[in-house]
Parts: structure tokens; sequence; C-alpha cells
């Protein structure tokens, strides 16, 4: 049974150290974990940058790589735990320095403090000049440095040197007060020799007596570095530095195989040389036939930053390419010389060079150049030092000439501008001869090992004058960029092998590491790079190290790759969009998708994703257009063109984003008109959310209200394309079909519209069709479209025709008469925006079915897509009902009751936003809306009516006997004219927010915040703000609310007869006792008038008796609630 408390432990492991913990420990290499604190520093610090090729490479080159690092890391682990009993020289000595002078009665911290020489200056014969050469050493740096014999006199040094405090950034110091003197320190420091015993010390260990653990040494330096190699070749190959044809080579060399043949050359090994300086470490593989030169050759720089193996033609390129890399220095502000510091090249190329050359290696790249204005030529032989010879010869009695002259000019070290390099190769051992590579690579290494331990700590026996040249190397490496000892065997690792490492650890954890921005690169690195240490530290049983969880981790989700291995995904999908983004003419599907060039694409916010089909119906997977092995994550859609994908949150989404991810049924609409069509609908924010979150089908109402939006668009758009002259290609029919309808439209004149020519002219005919062939005006469908038909009018119709259609004043230009005409099309079209809007509509209607026609033969206001999505959820029978006995079965009737009335609804809230489609209904809406406007008052009775004043009333709102009464006159489509109460004009003809401003009084206005009679677009603003609430709307259309039934079927009652529920016919209780001859056609009547609130005009139909012994009767109401059901009375069930 598991242990309740471990599982608690487990989970608040897990909570501290993040979600996915667990995963990140996997991808890390076990090699990185158990490396040296240094090795995986070098891994940590690194960039973390995907290269390019790294990139470009496949699983199978990975996984290849990933062995290659792996074995690397291994064999360098290894050597690094052979190299770890070497002290490094300041750890060696420090503890016997210390130790020697506390036994000579001294404590004092020999890295603090500080020994202030003034050391006589000799000339070139070795006599000394008088003057002082200052030089500042801890006691530490001093003992190593070690002294001559002669130093070790009183009175060698000036009398003003002595022990200070280590100087600070400024170079400031103190005396430091010990009793101490000069010449015992010096004499300690030969004494103590510190030279020798660290000689002593690399022998045990790098030299030591016993054969097998030389050997061990040996094998575990040589297996490092054949990894190393190995590792670096396959890199070479993998950046395209080599080909696989070398890559082999190299695996052969790195086998140890000797006398290596390529065809007709042999395989011979040179060393490097760099100023005349052997490097250690830098290897040429030079394939050539014996006594002569290669073309071609491989240089090894082990850990080059920027190609550690490289194949090269000619040793010129190679040259050129090292020296590149030598020389470039970062540019310096304002051009003047300054005084410049290696650059990272340079630091790390030092590695190869001796110890004692290193001062020399460093001042080869720069140069002195005088950072004073000139001087004349004698001042500077004068300040020479053959100048102050002579001038002591011929004038000893003067003051020293340089007291004379001054300081000699500053003199400052730039970059030099060409550094003379001498790049050149060397034999590793004897011209010719073939060696064994990794054991001439193990002895150099070895032996620079014990030559740079002379220079950084100096025997007794070499501190005398012949060696002063080895004291001087170790006095001038002080402070250079230079690596210990132990460094020089196992060091640190290259910057390609680094970001390899760091790549492919990367690529180990998480999915398209690559596509991810430098800062979530950067955050999840520095997370893996905490994860390495606390497991470094957990393996060599310490403490654990502190896991920061990020917050970029943390959004990560776990996802598997079609090969099924487990990685960390960051949702989001822009990498996946298609690079290219072509245009298309393939229309779109139902679901939305593009079928280019056999390729499912999908259009989502303005970005293509090609898609592939999962077996699970309705799903898919989003394609990466350049990995094929990356994650595909799966994407849906509810059937009308709004798709989802795992990397979104439709939850969090708000607004017009709802609203624009319903796909393409919504694409060229706006955010208001989104907006408008969501509010048109009554669909709530939350609503949308559950149709993207659970995919489900757009509703039916809003698909309807989008067609008329786009319907209502494209009208508006029509006569503003007619007054300016452009007409779209979807749209230009229509301007000739308005030519021929305006009024006075000459008789015996058509328009005749034709594209094309010969046997493929295809022509339409507007007008009368019988017009004589002298009546017919053509045009073609490219003239059409821009604009030319006015023109072509004008040209054909006589001046009386022209004066019937325009005026009897017509202008004299041809020009300005086709404006004209232009203009009154436009308004011709602008006043007929209704009529048109239901010719636009009901192009986009798709043919019905049977069975939906047989719904919207008693449901006629019912929109053919509503209907569908009722008979969507229809049974089997219901259907067979429909199509074979052609009724409506009770159910769907009801049903479709209810959504007619919510159409009736929605179209009047649709007129608040369409205004050439308000309806009675809008009217209604927005004069009721009037009470909801803050500071609205009472006392006035706004009636709305056809054509007059005393027309039919078509909406209302206030008592009748309210003391002010308006009158707003609809004169036509969205056109009102405002009346007083006596019948007077209040202005012109308007829209029908504008006549209501103007037919409000001077204090209803003031009490809206509207004082000015020309505000009514801001009082329509305001009513579309606080629109009437739905159920309110109902109460003032009388429309039956949502859910309660016109009609109460039948209940069983004793004895076996069918009986309705108490309450149905209130002023009828003894309603069932009614004769049935009666009963029928009374229920019926009854029937009517509790399913309508309002007036409504019924037509019933006779009652008759059933053949098959029941009785029914059928009832259609042709107001707001529609037809009725026929009902078998007698079996209480719907006809079927």
């Amino acid at each position: 049974m598991p242990d309740p408390q471990a599982a608690d432990s487990a989970v608040t492991v897990s909570a501290e150290l993040g979600q996915h913990y667990q995963h990140i420990k996997a991808a890390i290499p076990p090699s990185l974990i158990t490396a040296s604190p240094s090795l995986r520093a070098s891994v940590r610090q690194v960039k973390p940058v995907i290269p390019g090729w790294f990139a470009a490479t496949g699983a199978e080159q990975k996984n290849q790589l990933k062995a290659c690092l792996e074995a690397s890391f291994k064999s360098h682990a290894a050597l690094d735990q052979s190299m770890d009993k070497v002290q490094d020289i300041n750890d060696f000595a420090k503890p016997l320095l210390e130790a020697a002078l506390k036994a000579a009665g001294h404590v004092l911290d020999v890295e603090q403090t500080c020994l202030r020489l003034y050391c006589p200056v000799e000339d070139a014969f070795g006599v000394r000049t008088g003057g002082f050469r200052a030089k500042t050493l801890s006691l530490l740096q001093a003992a190593l440095n070690n002294f001559e014999e002669p130093e070790t006199r009183a009175g060698f040094f000036n009398s003003a040197s002595g022990f200070i405090t280590a100087p600070d950034a400024e170079g400031h110091f103190e005396r430091h007060a010990t009793s101490l003197k000069i010449d015992v320190f010096t004499r300690l420091c030969r004494d103590l020799d510190l030279g020798k015993q660290y000689q002593a010390h690399l022998t045990t260990f790098l030299r030591p007596a016993q054969t097998v653990s030389q050997n061990l040494l040996r094998e575990r330096f040589v297996t490092a570095q054949k990894d190393g190699f190995k590792a670096a070749a396959y890199l070479a190959l993998l950046k395209g530095d080599i080909g696989q044809d070398d890559y082999a080579l190299l695996l052969r060399v790195a086998s140890g195989e000797r006398n290596i043949m390529l065809g007709d050359r042999q395989i011979w090994y040179r060393r490097l040389c760099l100023m005349n300086l052997r490097l250690q470490g830098c290897v040429i593989i030079d394939p050539c036939v014996k006594y002569r030169y290669a073309s071609w050759f491989i240089a090894y720089i082990p850990d080059d930053p920027e190609h550690p193996i490289k194949r090269y033609e000619s040793f010129a390129e190679f040259r050129a390419e090292l020296t590149r890399q030598m020389t470039v220095w970062p540019p310096q502000p304002g051009g003047r010389p300054s005084v410049v510091a290696p650059t990272n090249y340079q630091q790390f190329f030092a590695r190869f060079v001796a110890r004692k050359d290193l001062a020399y290696y460093y001042r080869r790249f720069t140069e002195l150049v005088p950072d004073a204005p000139p001087q004349s030529f004698a001042l500077k032989w004068l300040r020479s030092e053959q100048g102050q010879f002579w001038s002591q010869v011929l004038t000893p009695q003067l003051t020293p000439i340089t007291s004379i002259l001054g300081d000699p000019a500053h003199r400052v070290r730039i970059a030099s501008k060409a550094p003379n390099l001498n790049i050149n190769a060397d034999s590793l051992k004897g011209l010719w001869v073939d060696v064994d590579l990794w054991d001439e690579l193990y002895e150099g290494t070895v032996q620079r090992l014990f030559d740079d331990a002379l220079t950084m700590a100096v025997p007794t026996a070499m501190a005398d004058a012949n060696n002063r040249s080895r004291r001087l190397a170790h006095y001038m490496s002080i402070g250079l960029f230079a690596l210990n000892l132990v460094s020089m065997v196992v060091p640190p690792l290259g910057t390609v092998m680094a970001v390899a490492m760091a790549a492919q650890v990367l690529y180990e954890a998480l999915e398209g590491a690559i596509e991810l921005s430098e800062g979530d690169r950067e955050a999840g690195w520095s997370h893996i790079g905490d994860v390495m240490e606390n497991l470094a530290m957990l393996a060599v049983g310490g403490a654990a190290f502190h896991v920061t969880v990020s917050p970029f981790i943390e959004g990560l989700k776990s996802i598997t790759l079609p090969s099924g291995e487990v990685r960390l995904w960051k949702p989001d999908i822009q990498a996946y969009a298609l690079e290219v983004q072509r245009p298309t003419t393939a229309v779109p599907d139902e679901a939305g998708l593009r079928r280019v060039q056999e390729t499912h694409v999908l259009d989502l916010d303005g970005k293509r994703y090609a898609l592939k089909a999962d077996p699970y119906p309705g799903q898919y997977r989003i394609q990466h257009p350049r990995r094929p092995d990356a994650y595909q994550p799966a994407a849906r859609h509810n059937g009308s063109g709004a798709w989802t994908h795992e990397a979104e949150r439709p939850l969090e989404w708000e607004g017009p984003t709802l609203m624009r991810r319903l796909g393409r049924v919504v694409e060229g609409l706006d955010d208001a008109q989104l907006e408008a069509i969501r509010r048109v609908c009554d669909i709530d924010h939350s609503v949308l959310r559950r149709l993207h979150v659970e995919s489900e089908p757009t509703p039916a109402t809003l698909l309807d209200t989008v067609r008329q939006f786009r319907a209502y668009d494209d009208v508006v758009r029509l006569s503003e394309q007619i007054f300016v002259g452009q007409l779209s290609p979807d749209l230009a029919p229509y301007a000739a079909s308005l030519m021929v309808e305006m009024p006075r439209w000459p008789v015996g004149k058509a328009i005749e519209v034709f594209e094309g020519e010969g046997p493929q002219r295809v022509a339409i005919q507007y007008g009368d069709t019988a017009a004589p062939l002298g009546g017919l005006i053509s045009i073609s469908r490219a003239d059409l479209m821009n604009g030319q038909l006015p023109a072509r009018v004008v040209a054909a119709l006589s001046d009386q025709a022209l004066q019937g259609m325009l005026g009897q004043h017509l202008p004299p230009e041809p020009r300005l008469r086709s404006q004209r005409l232009q203009a009154r099309l436009g308004d011709y079209a602008q006043q007929h925006r209704a009529r048109l809007f239901r010719s636009r509509y009901s192009e986009r209607v798709v043919p019905s079915s049977v069975a939906v026609q047989v719904l919207q033969r008693d449901f006629q206001s019912l929109p053919t897509i509503l209907a569908q999505e009722l008979l969507s959820d229809a049974s089997a029978a219901e259907l067979q009902a429909l199509t074979g006995t052609r009724k409506i079965p009770l159910r769907l009737a009801q049903k479709a009751r209810e959504l007619q009335a919510t159409q009736r609804l929605t179209k009047a809230y649709e007129g608040l936003y369409l205004e050439a489609l308000a309806s009675p209904d809008t009217e209604t809406l927005v004069l009721n809306t009037l009470e909801t406007l803050p500071g609205w008052k009472d006392g006035v009775r706004i009636e709305v009516r056809e054509d007059a004043y005393d027309g039919e009333l078509r909406a209302h709102y206030g008592p009748v006997d309210a003391p002010n009464l308006k009158v707003l006159v609809r004169i036509s489509e969205g056109r009102y004219q405002a009346f007083d109460g006596q019948a007077g004009q209040l202005h012109g003809v308007d829209t029908l927010y504008e006549a209501l401003q103007h037919a409000l009084t001077d204090a209803h206005r003031r009490a809206l915040g509207l004082p000015h009679v020309g505000q009514g677009v801001e009082l329509k603003l305001k009513i579309l703000q606080h629109a009437l609430p739905r159920d309110r709307l109902r109460e003032r259309l009388g429309v039956r609310p949502a859910g309660r039934p016109f009609f109460k079927p039948p209940q069983a009652l004793p004895g076996g007869r069918r009986g309705y529920q108490p309450g149905l016919f209130p002023d009828h209780r003894h309603a069932l006792a009614v004769p049935e001859q009666c009963a029928a056609p009374d229920l019926a009547r009854r029937a009517d008038a509790a399913a309508t609130a309002g007036p409504c005009r019924a037509v019933r139909q006779p009652y008759h008796h059933d053949p098959g012994g029941g009785r029914r009767t059928g009832c259609r109401a042709s107001g707001a609630d529609g037809p009725y059901q026929q009902c078998d009375l007698s079996g209480g069930q719907p006809v079927v």
C-alpha cells in the first residue's frame, strides 16, 4: 500500500521544482551531470542559440551527434578525475610559503601583502645607470618568481623598497608594518624553492614510478583526445566544413591507424607554427606523396570557436582564415589610437602557446605609437640610449640630459594593422617520419606542463643571470589571460562543442526550440541549467541546488511527437504558418478549407496553414512547413467554418475575437458589424466561448443574420459604386436592372449586357423583352463595370425621353446629362434598398429540401437555414411525416413557432442597424427604448404612420391623452418626416432618428443631454446602447414568451377518455362536456385566443370527421406565431 506521506512529499517536491521537472531531468544527458563543474559551466554559460546546421539535421544525425558528445564528455570527465590530484600552482605554493613564514616568526597574508621593490637599472653593458625600476608583487608571486643570489644581500634594493598593502584599482596603497626584512624574505624564498617542489609534485602524478598509473593516465588522455576529435569531426561534417570522404578519413585517424594511404598519398601529421612558435595541440592532417607538398589538407585546432576541424584547399587559404580570426579587433570610438586588450580569439589561442612566450605572443599583435605631438629627430636622438651615453661623455658636468629635455613623449599600444604572424607548419618528429599522433600529443602535452611550470614557479637553481629570461617571462605573464596547468590537459569546452551540447539538450527537452524567441530560449535554458546543477549536486551527495521555477517552462505543454518521443511545447502555431502566401482561386469548402496542390490549406488570422486529416472524424493536424518530424497540433472545426486548435484558449477570448473566429462566414466584416450582428442575434459571449471550446455548430440565426448584413452591405455598396462609376462584377448587373425600372423609362427600350464575341457571346436583356432590335441599348459587361451605362443610355435616348427621366431642363452637354442620370440612378438605388436587399439575400439562400419546403409552407417567415437547423434534430418518423404525408408533427410545429417568434424579434433589432429594413416592430423598439434612456421624461405620445399624417398606424409610444403629440410619417424606406399635433411640419424628410430628434420637445431633448435638433446621430447611438430588452419588447409586440406552449395536449382521464389540463380554458370549466360536434371548432377558436396576446386575423379550416374514427381540426394563423399544427383530437397525438 502506498505511503500517503511519501505521496505528499513527492507532490511537494514536484510543486517546488515545477510540473515538468521529471521531463527536463530525463532530457539532460548523464555525462553532463557527472562532468566537472568547469565543464558544466561552459555549457551553462553558452548562449542558447540553435545553429542553422543543427536545425537542418535529421533525427538520425542528431542521435549520432548526441552519442559523440556523450562519449566526449564521459572521457573528459574520466581524464579530469585523473588530473584532479594535480594542484594549481597557487594552491600548491600558498600553504608552503605561509608555513615557512610562520616558522620564521611572521604570520602574513601572502596574497594581500605585497612587496614593493625598487630595482637598480643597468644599461646594455651591465653598468648601473643610477635609476631604479619599481615593481610590485604579492608575497606569493614574489616567492614563485624567486630571487637571484645578489638580490638576497642587504641593500641590493633601494631603501624605499618595503612591504605594502595590495594596491586598489587606482594604484593607491599603504605601508605594511612588519618586522620582516626584505633580504630575509628573499633568502627564505630561495631556500624554500617552490619551483623545485612543484616540479616534484608534477612528476609524482604525471610521470609516476608505477607503470600502471602512468598507463592509466596515458589511456585516459588518449581516449579523451580521440573522443573529442571524433565529436569535432562529426560537427564539421554537419556544418559542411568537411565532406563525407574527409569524415571517413578522420575516423581512421581517430582509430589510431598508422601509415594511412589515400591512393598514392600518405597521411602526414604536422604541427602548426605561429610567430616562429611551435604550438602544442594544433595538428595539420596532410595527405601528400612523400617529398611533395599537398594540394589540400585538414586543420585541427581543438575547441576553435568557429571550426575546430576544417578542410582547406591550400595553405594560403588557411593562412588567410587564421589571420582573419586573429586580427578581428573591436572598433575604436573616434578612430583615436588607444590601449587595446587581447581579443577573445587571441585569448583562446593562447592555450597552445608556451607560458614563457605569452608576453611575446600578445605583444606581436600590437605596436607602440606616440600619443603626443611629433618631435624633431634631434630630440628623439638625445632621448635615446646612444644619445644619453654621448651626452655624458662630452658634457659630464651637466645635469643629465633627460632632466633638461623633460619626460619622453607618451606612447600607447594599439592594434597592429598588419601583424606578421608567420603561419607555418612543422613536422611533429622529424621530416617525413611517420608517428603515432595520439602518443605524440600525449608526450608533447606532458612535457609542456613541466616547461610551463618552470615559468610559473622558477626553481632556485635557475634563478641566476643566465636564466633571467625565465624570471622575466614569469613576471610578464602575471595578470595575462592564461590557463592553469590542469586546464591545458582538460581545457574548457569549446564554443562549438558547448553550443552543440546546449542545442542537443534543448532539442531533447523543448519541441521547436529553434522557433522560440531569444527570451524564451534563455528563460528555458536558465531553468534547464538550474535542474542540471541540482542533479549534479545530488549525484555527489551534496545539498540540492535551488531551482527557480520558470513561468515560461510552467506554461509549456507536454506533447508526444509522431515518433513517440515526449517534448515540452509552447502552445503557439506561428511557426507553422506557410512562408509563401500564394494567392489561390480555390473556393473554400463547407469547413473553410481550400484545396491547393493536394494539400488542405486553412486561412486563420491572416495566415495559412497546411492541414492533414486525422483518423478521428472532424479532427485535423497542422503540418510544419519545414520540419516533417515536428509536433502536429490538433485542429478541429464546427462544420460551419469556425476552427480552433490546441494552442488556443477560447475561454480567454473577449469581444470581437469571439465573433471573428467564427471563420470565413464573417470574413470582410469589421468589428462594429460583428458586434451589431451579435447583439441582433442576442448571443451572449459565454455562448460563443462554449461554441469555440466544444466546436458546436454556429447558430443558424447568427448565420442568417450575417447573410442579411452582407446582403445589405452589398446594397449600400451598389449605390456608392454607381455614384463613383466603378461597379464590382457581382453588383454590376443590378445597375442595368435598376435603370430600366426608373420612373418614365421609355417604352420599347431595353438594355442588353453582353460578354464575349462570336459563338462565345452571352447576352442578358433587361427591360421590355419585346423591344425591337433598334430599341436595344447594348453594353459590354466590362463597360458596365466601368460606369459607362449612363453615357450609353444618354446617347441612345431622345431628348424627349431624357426629359421624362431627368426633367425639362436638360444640360446641353452629353457628359453633364450622363452625370445627372448617374446621380438619379444612384438615388434610385438608395430609395429601393429594401427591395434590392431581398433580391440580394435570396441569391445567397441555398435551395431547400422537401422537408424544409413543407415547414416553410406553413411557417413562411422562417428562413431556410433556421428550418434546416430545426430539422437537424428531427427523428426519422418526423422526417417521414414531412416528406411523405406533407404534415408537420406537433413537436416540430411548436419549435418552428418559437423560432418564428424569435426571428421576429431579431428582425426588429436588425432594423436598428440596417435602417432601410426598419419594420413597424423596429419602430416600436425605437420608440419604447426612449423610456430606458437616462433622463427621459414622460408626457409625450409619439406615433409612426404610413404615407400621411392620418395614415395607417405603424407604431406608437405613450398614452393617448398625453399633453404632447408628435407624428413621424414614413415617406419611403428609411425616410421619415416629423409633424406636431396640429399636422404642422417640424422639418423635412430625415432618417428615423433625425426625425425623432426633431419631434422631441425641447424639454425632452435637454433631459436626454441632446439639446440640439440636429443631434439625430447621437440619439441613434444612445438608443443602440440602451435598446429595450427582449422580454419587454415581446410585451410591446404581443409575442408569447419563449417556452410557453400555445397548446397543451390532452391528458388521459379515468375511463380512457382524453382531456386537457385545467386552466387552458378558464372561461369554460366544463369544456369536456361540450358535444363533440362543437368541441373541435370551439377548441380551435380558444387555442387561437390563447396563442396570440396581440391582435391576429385567424383563418380556420372547417371541422371535419376523420374516416378513421377520430376528429380533427385544422388551425392556421397569419399572426406573429404562425400556423398551428393539425392535431388528432381523439388521440391527442400529432398527425404523422
